[in-house]
């Protein structure tokens, strides 16, 4: 079991500061979903955190090691990652796509196991009847959720997903949710999402960070930082927060007079 570690991580775009010195723990079967306004550094966090971007100061560590200093084939054998709706598999079939996870594993070529592991994810995400349809031919949220099983098929010790819910109707929503949720914690896998809707980040992480110019305004469990005072200050509104069926609910009343993001 692996954790990941960010520490004192500083980013900017040119000269417009993102992340102002964000601290930040990712463990094994935990799953963490970075909420904020626009503009907040929550995919930013999230790239530097996977690799996909080096940090202008501060560093993030994998283990006892630096993560920009780790071979990239090595982490692709422990990071998953799943971009906003919208990116591109470069393969043909659904099939290729989702084996493409497996290439990391692979010393010369892809082995019957390989084949298998990536039909059993094809048919738990509900995607075994599309397996040798054209990827660039499915509907968004279809897409998605090949897009996931493809990180999944890694069998990754950290998951990263930006947005994953956002192009999947609702029942899909919840049995992709389900899905990882479960993955995670029965193999100890570590889930940072980015997430916009707080009814479904309450509902499926153990641990909630909330980004605010920057930085994290406030970290822990859904009932601690889902809190009508943090969603005024940080997203401007009123909100009701209750718990409704054993899962936290909340529902957005107005804006907050005078607070401008």
């Amino acid at each position: 079991m692996v954790s990941l570690e960010v520490q004192g991580v500083h980013f900017a775009y040119e000269k417009t500061p993102v992340l102002q010195g964000v601290d930040f723990t990712l463990g094994g079967g935990d799953i963490v979903s970075l909420v904020g306004p626009n503009g907040s550094g929550k995919s930013t966090l999230l790239k530097c955190m996977a690799a996909l971007l080096q940090p202008a100061r501060g560093q993030v560590r994998l283990g006892d090691h630096a993560l920009h200093a780790i071979a990239r084939r090595d982490l692709a054998k422990m990071i998953g990652y799943v971009p906003q709706s919208g990116g591109q598999a470069p393969a043909d079939t659904v099939f290729d796509a989702v084996l493409m996870g497996r290439h990391p594993h692979a010393r010369w070529q892809l082995a019957d196991h390989d084949l298998d592991i990536a039909a059993a994810m094809l048919d738990r995400l509900g995607l075994a009847d599309l397996a040798l349809s054209r990827f660039d031919a499915l509907s968004g949220g279809q897409q998605q959720r090949v897009l996931i099983a493809r990180a999944l098929v890694q069998q990754p010790q950290l998951l990263f997903l930006d947005e994953p819910t956002s192009a999947l109707d609702i029942a899909h929503q919840l049995e992709v949710m389900d899905i990882i949720r479960d993955i995670a914690h029965q193999q100890q896998l570590a889930v940072l999402m980015v997430m916009h809707d707080l009814n479904l980040a309450a509902r499926y992480s153990d641990r909630i960070a909330m980004l605010d110019h920057g930085r994290i305004h406030a970290m822990g469990s859904p009932e601690c930082v889902l809190t009508p005072a943090n969603l005024a200050q940080v997203y401007g509104v009123e909100a009701s927060v209750r718990e409704e069926n054993g899962c936290l609910s909340v529902l957005p009343m107005q804006r907050v007079s005078g607070v401008v993001r």
